[in-house]
């Protein structure tokens, strides 16, 4: 059997510059710089909340606040954020498990945990979805646990909608003088 060889070349040209292709492709790809983050400062006034305790006292595990505020992005009202939080450990429970260095925490406060879900609302743009835990100050005279003034708090960004489709990050909350909060997203959309 005779082999043709121009049709051997022509396979085994297309062949290598296939490889090539690929591997252009590819390096491509791989020294793409990643993404550099996005980030968004909301304010809010102090929230609308409301709290269930189901008939038990404050500072039982399963007590729910519900919150809404309108936000505002460079003074200008663009959404509202609306979330909850489910206390998840008590004061005793945290009892030498916070590490007294952690800006969080005060020597003389006694800290709850709170399981926190927030979306913030932005019509025409999207939404963006955070979660994660709380330490709060643990005040049975507060009706709505607060972070405290110089210790800012991180939540993760989850994801979101719209222009905010696999958004990913975190959002840190700060609670300002007035009794409102600065939100400020940094997130990826990857």
């Amino acid at each position: 059997m005779k082999i043709d060889g121009t049709k051997r070349t022509s396979r085994t040209t297309a062949a290598a510059v296939l490889s090539l292709f690929v591997i252009a492709v590819l390096s491509v790809a791989c020294t793409q710089e990643p993404a550099e983050p996005i980030e968004l400062i909301l304010t809010q006034p102090a929230p609308v909340d409301s709290v269930q305790t189901f008939g038990n006292p404050p500072g039982t595990i399963g007590n729910l606040h519900t919150f809404v505020a309108p936000i505002s992005e460079d003074g200008a009202v663009v959404g509202y954020l609306s979330g909850q939080r489910v206390l998840t450990k008590t004061a005793d429970m945290l009892v030498g498990l916070l590490d007294k260095k952690d800006p969080r925490v005060v020597a003389d406060i006694a800290i709850e945990e709170w399981h926190q879900t927030m979306t913030f609302h932005l019509p025409g743009r999207g939404t963006i979805d955070v979660a994660g835990d709380r330490l709060l100050n643990a005040d049975p005279n507060a009706a709505f646990p607060r972070i405290k003034k110089v210790a800012p708090q991180a939540l993760a960004i989850i994801g979101g909608t719209g222009e905010f489709q696999f958004a990913r990050g975190e959002v840190t909350t700060v609670l300002n003088a007035d009794e409102g909060y600065t939100q400020t997203l940094t997130y990826l959309l990857d």
